[in-house]
């Protein structure tokens, strides 16, 4: 007897449970949407402002507050160029303190995508720099990039490829 009790004491309590599971408020597909988009206008906007840190750090000359937008495994490729972590870091730091005086970065955003902590930006940028020996160079790139968000919040870039376009008209 004791048996059946603890029987029907066991159903009782998992239909209550059942219809308090049940009569939870479930988002809807639009609030769920609104969430999403939501969460991906703050990453763009996150790394809009990497970019324009970016920008500030490469313009001042300052190498490590440049590595820092970089994960330590990241890698870049580009054509004649396929560099990971340590190799890359290297070849910036000769670039900057070989004198190379970069004047300016534009970058423009194609698109964004957002899966977690990891996004994915498509876009172009312009670049020019006065060389060591003087000279101007200039770089007019397409690239994909792939952010990863750190445990400090902050997205690095962890993986860059770019692909030259011509430059863009004067005008």
């Amino acid at each position: 007897m004791k048996g059946l009790i603890a029987g029907l004491g066991v159903l009782l309590l998992l239909g209550v449970g059942f219809f308090f599971y049940a009569s939870r408020p479930v988002p809807s597909a639009e609030m769920a949407e609104a969430e999403i988009a939501q969460i991906e206008a703050e990453v763009v906007e996150a790394i809009a402002g990497q970019w324009a840190g970016f920008r500030e750090t490469i313009q001042a000359g300052d190498y490590d507050a440049w590595a820092d937008y970089w994960t330590s495994d990241t890698r870049m490729l580009q054509p004649g160029m396929d560099l990971s972590g340590t190799a890359w870091f290297d070849y910036v730091r000769d670039f900057f303190n070989g004198g190379v005086q970069f004047l300016t970065f534009d970058v423009e955003s194609f698109d964004v995508f957002v899966h977690g902590d990891v996004a994915y930006q498509v876009g172009q940028y312009d670049e020019t720099a006065e060389l060591a020996d003087g000279e101007p160079g200039e770089w007019h790139d397409y690239f994909f990039v792939r952010w990863e968000k750190g445990a400090d919040g902050m997205w690095r870039i962890s993986r860059f490829l770019s692909a030259p376009r011509d430059a863009p008209t004067e005008g």
